[in-house]
């Protein structure tokens, strides 16, 4: 393991090491490379050596051949030995030896290898196989060379034939070719190391030179590539840990040198890129920002941050783009994750984000993906841009084309309406042929169009075919006529009988009742004489007589008292004496009286006031016999349990935190109850509701009418509520403040009930609230105040008094008009009829104190919403036709003007140019309301202020109050040496309402402030004698009366931030005097007047 980690380091050694790995790499090559050179050299030596060494045993065959062939043509053996033996002793190392055909030895430069074989001498098998085959073949050219070892020596051995010539013949004859063959053999040893001798020097020599050239060939490369190379290798290093700083020095031209310029090159194109991409991403106006493939924000733009209200700080690296949104698109449709997907761009998508603040923004967003060298994606950018705007200016729009639809389909229907309101008007002048023209279209007014001509129609032939009978019809109408004026009078006699009969019984009533109640006192006084025993005594049978005659005496006084009391109030004889009383001790009082009656039945009695209780305002007898009549019928009708009095304010009539007017009693008991189908006669005369039990529970009927007609005199209410078998609670209202007894000089309805009629009859409630008009004089309204019976059309109402209008009732029943008599319920007509005061209409009063505002509108809702709006500072007078506007702006004088311009008959744009060309209007500021965005129209027209609706009321407020600003503002000093400038200042000026005085330089000016102060000073800073403006409105302002002037400052050229600053706040506004015009002017000063005062 050791050896294999040192291995390793090695190896990591050499890998870093660029000098190492040449030096390596190039020793091992040079080597490789001398090596196989030297190899190839001695190999091709030994070839050599062979090749000589085989041509010398050619030569030696051919010269020992040469001095035997002779002698072995005749058979001279002796010479042939004697031969070779010669040869023997000049060749050193050297043996030839000659064999037969049968491969036996003959002769030998060694005399002991005669008579041997071959096989013998040769130590090679090859060689033998090559000597045979040699023999055989006969081949006169064939020779064979190889080397072989034997005896611890290298030997050469070469092999040659020995062909039957003709001169042989002789002796061997002619049938063999080859008679034998003739063997050299030499030794290579000494060849061979003189050949290794050489190869070992040479490689000696080869290593020397080889290292000294490596040694070489790596010290000029790593002068002149290792170390750039390495340089360049550090600095690419320090470059991808993004020190843009990195730079190699350029040394050389060769490609070295490119490279290293290249580098360079690269390096500063990196920087400009990131700079660049830098300054685009920061230049980026709209929202940006990049995430990695993990969706974690690596990158937000300022844009982007504010948007989300995120700091660059606490995203970047730390949120995902979903936890900084919080948008749906997030969970369904992510543009990010569908750029990672297919690596598309996404373009145009429009969904809504929730910033920190919790604010809904609709944004639309585009989406590319950021990819590296390798075309891999890494990561996304994405672009948001808030179309707030964008969706508002679309539904302004969409607003405005539907206006123009609407307004096309108005002018449509009106005309269609027109030419059937002129078919009806003929048709209702008698000209029943005329016919309404129908467009094809199948539509509304095509259907109402065949519909009215189908009745026209059938009007014609009605009307023909009563034209025929209309004779027979007068006469019978005549004759009914003369029918119903006889029964009418004889109805009238008989109303005038009645009404005289009932004048005579109440008359009869009250008198016999009179003339009763005097013998039932003079019975009931001298009863009670005789029970007190005055006169003597008297037996027990006596005293129970007595008693009966005394008890049924009081039965008929009551009957007799309730009589006439009941016959007062209906004959309206009865006067109340009211005075504070306080409530509590008042029901206390009155029902101590019962507790003897209570305690008989075993009743108990509690009492259950409010703390919020206050004195009350009544006549205390009629109070009293209220609830003594209410107290009756409780302990009358309950037999067991008891009776709760009740007593807490009402909140009648009485709006949210205001004081009550009355105070309401209830007695409730645990008696027998009221039938449902009884509570309509529960208040008549005379009436008891159970017949069955009249006689268990006596009485006359009386009590509840007395009781109702007693509340009613103190113009309160009286009401049941009842279950049959449970009990029964009767609630009635007494009032706290004398000035509900008082009649108003002038009948006023109230708000709420104007404005609950106004929405029932779906008209302005303007038409409610005005003073009603009959007969071109304003009147007072019908009045009555109600009974409180639940058939009184004005039974639970939150007005006491219930006020009509002329055909109106204020829960919807429709009433005669004045003067003719409205018949009501009788209860009510026995209280009060109806008041009429005909007198001269005059104008409703204005606050002298307040500006008068009227509105020029056809929809009196719009009117009725500016009344609500600003009707508490400003008096609001409402205009709803258009024709009659400029007569009433002249009648009015009112202090401004709001104008609708969509309106029928003369449009807004008319009745504006109509104000502003006549003299006695054209000064009155005029705001238009309207729903078309026309301001450039409009301000050309003259128009103050412009508002879109629908109407704001901070936006109006703000208007009017920038109107009363405005007022402020009439003198105007206009300094500047132009003529042409000071013409066109003085034509808006003018236009504005505003008196200017003119100066051509400081002088002047000055002159004309002492003369008199401006309100306003429009100052050109390039003045002849003063050298600029800018000394002139520093004497401006060293003067107290003049220090506060505003100014509006026109400029050659665009001031720059050291001019700027020696102004101080006075000035309100900088025009360029290139880019002037009269609405640059005109906002302008608005803007000053708007700044001015706050």
């Amino acid at each position: 393991m050791a050896e294999g980690t040192e291995m390793d380091r090695l190896g990591d050694f050499i890998r870093k090491h660029l000098d190492l790995k040449i030096l390596i790499v190039l020793t091992a090559g040079v080597s490789l490379v001398m090596g196989a050179v030297i190899a190839l050299s001695v190999n091709n030596q030994r070839k050599q050596m062979l090749e000589r060494m085989t041509e010398y045993g050619h030569e030696l065959k051919s010269l020992a051949y040469a001095g035997i062939r002779h002698p072995m043509s005749v058979g001279d053996s002796a010479s042939v030995e004697k031969q070779l033996l010669d040869i023997r002793d000049q060749l050193y190392g050297t043996e030839i030896v000659i064999c037969d055909f049968n491969q036996r030895i003959i002769f030998a430069t060694h005399a002991d290898r005669i008579n041997a074989t071959v096989s013998q001498f040769l130590h090679s098998g090859a060689g033998v196989a090559a000597l045979d085959q040699l023999l055989r073949t006969g081949d006169p050219a064939a020779a064979v060379s190889f080397e072989e070892e034997a005896q611890g020596g290298r030997y050469l051995v070469t092999i040659h034939s020995i062909l039957n010539e003709p001169e042989c013949h002789h002796c061997h004859g002619e049938s063999r070719k080859v008679l034998g063959g003739l063997l050299t053999r030499h030794s290579t040893d000494s060849t061979y190391a003189a050949i290794a001798s050489l190869r070992n020097r040479t490689i000696g020599i080869s290593a020397v030179g080889i290292g000294a050239l490596i040694l070489l060939i790596y010290f000029m490369l790593a002068r002149l590539v290792t170390r750039p190379v390495t340089e360049l290798a550090a600095k690419a290093e320090q470059l991808a840990g993004g020190d843009l700083t990195a730079s190699v020095p350029v040394r050389t031209t060769d490609a070295v040198g490119i490279l290293a310029g290249a580098f360079n090159a690269m390096v500063l194109s990196i920087r400009d890129q990131i700079e660049f991409a830098n300054s685009l991403k920061e230049a980026i106006a709209d929202p940006l920002f990049i995430v990695d493939r993990d969706m974690v924000v690596i990158y937000m733009n300022e844009a982007c941050a504010q948007l989300t209200g995120y700091s660059r700080e606490e995203t970047e690296g730390k949120l995902t783009c979903r936890e900084i949104f919080h948008s749906d698109i997030c969970e369904t449709g992510c543009p990010v994750r569908r750029c990672f997907q297919d690596g598309r761009s996404v373009k145009g998508i429009t969904t809504r984000i929730s910033t920190r603040r919790g604010a809904v923004v609709p944004i639309m967003t585009s989406t590319s993906a950021l990819k590296d060298a390798a075309g891999r994606i890494i990561g996304a950018v994405e672009v948001c841009k808030d179309i707030t705007s964008v969706l508002e200016a679309e539904r302004l729009q969409y607003v405005k084309r539907a206006a123009e639809r609407e307004e096309e389909q108005r002018r449509y229907l009106e005309q269609r309406a027109a030419a059937l309101l002129d078919v009806l008007a003929q048709a209702s002048k008698g000209n029943l042929t005329a016919r309404v023209e129908c467009s094809g279209r199948q539509e509304l007014m095509d259907n109402l169009a065949h519909h009215t001509n189908r009745m026209l129609e059938n009007l014609e032939k009605l009307y023909k075919k009563i034209s025929s009978f209309s004779r027979e019809l007068e006469l019978e109408v005549a004759k009914r006529t003369m029918m119903l004026r006889e029964r009418t009078l004889l109805l009238e006699k008989a109303n005038r009988e009645l009404r005289e009969l009932d004048r005579l019984k109440s008359s009869f009533l009250a008198n016999m009742s009179h003339e009763l109640r005097t013998p039932m006192n003079s019975i009931i006084g001298y009863t009670d004489l005789l029970l007190d025993r005055v006169d003597g005594e008297i037996n027990e049978e006596q005293e129970k007589s007595l008693q009966k005659v005394a008890a049924n005496s009081r039965h008929l006084l009551q009957l007799i008292n309730d009589i006439l009391d009941m016959s007062k109030i209906e004959s309206g004889r009865i006067e109340l004496d009211p005075k504070e009383t306080d409530l509590v001790q008042l029901i206390e009082a009155t029902a101590a009286a019962f507790k003897p009656a209570l305690d008989k039945k075993k009743l108990t009695l509690t009492f259950d006031f409010s703390p919020e209780l206050q004195p009350v305002f009544v006549d205390d007898d009629k109070t009293r016999q209220i609830l003594n009549n209410l107290l009756s019928n409780a302990v009358k009708f309950t037999d067991k349990g008891g009776v709760v009095i009740h007593a807490r304010p009402s909140r009648a009539g009485v709006g949210p935190g205001e004081e009550p007017l009355f105070m309401e009693i209830c007695v409730e008991d645990t008696g027998i109850g009221i039938k449902p189908e009884d509570m309509d006669k529960l208040f008549d005369k005379f009436s008891q509701i159970d017949v069955s039990a009249i006689r268990q529970y006596e009485g006359t009927g009386l009590g509840l009418s007395i009781a109702r007609g007693l509340v009613v005199l103190h113009k309160g209410m009286i009401r049941v509520e009842s279950e049959f078998g449970k009990g029964t609670r009767m609630f009635f209202t007494l009032p706290v403040r004398k000035e509900v007894y008082e009649k108003p000089a002038k009948p006023a309805i109230d708000p709420r009930v104007a404005e609950k009629l106004a929405h029932y009859f779906h008209k302005p409630v303007d038409t409610f609230l005005a003073e009603p008009v009959y007969g071109g004089k304003s009147m007072r309204c019908w009045e009555f105040i109600h009974c409180g019976q639940t058939s009184c059309p004005a039974y639970e109402c939150d007005e006491h008094r219930c006020w009509l209008i002329p055909g109106t009732h204020s829960k919807g029943t429709a009433v005669a008009r004045s003067p003719e008599k409205a018949e009501f319920c009788k209860a009510c007509e026995v209280v009060e009829h109806l008041i009429l005061g005909e007198r001269e209409a005059v104008p409703e009063p204005r606050d002298p104190a307040r500006k008068t505002v009227l509105v020029i509108d056809d929809d009196p809702e719009v009117i009725e919403l500016i009344r609500k709006n600003i009707g508490e500072d400003y008096n609001v007078i409402g205009v709803l036709n258009s024709e009659e506007a400029m007569d009433r702006v002249l009648a009015v004088r009112p202090d401004i003007i709001t104008l609708d311009i969509m309106m029928p008959g003369r449009n807004g744009w008319q009745v504006l140019r109509d104000l502003k060309e006549n003299s006695a209007t054209q000064d009155i500021p005029v705001i238009i309301l309207s729903i078309v965005d026309e301001k450039k129209i409009g301000f050309s027209l003259g128009a103050t202020e412009y508002i879109v609706k629908p109407v704001d009321r901070n936006i109006l407020l703000h208007k009017l109050k920038n109107l009363k600003k405005i007022a402020r503002i009439r003198k105007v000093l206009v300094v500047d040496q132009d003529k042409a400038t000071r013409d066109q200042v003085l034509a808006v000026l003018g236009r504005a309402g505003c008196v200017a005085a003119v100066a051509a330089d400081s002088d002047a000016a000055l002159a004309a402030i002492e003369s008199g102060q401006p309100d306003l000073i429009v100052l050109n800073l390039s003045l002849p004698d003063a050298g600029s403006g800018f000394q002139f409105i520093e004497k401006v302002k060293t003067l107290d009366r003049t220090r506060g002037i505003p100014f509006i400052l026109i400029t050659e050229r665009d001031m720059d931030p050291e001019e700027r600053a020696r102004l101080d706040g006075g000035i309100r506004a900088i025009l360029n005097k290139g880019l002037l015009s009269e609405e640059d002017l005109l906002a302008e000063l608005r803007e000053v007047i708007g700044k001015w005062g706050n």
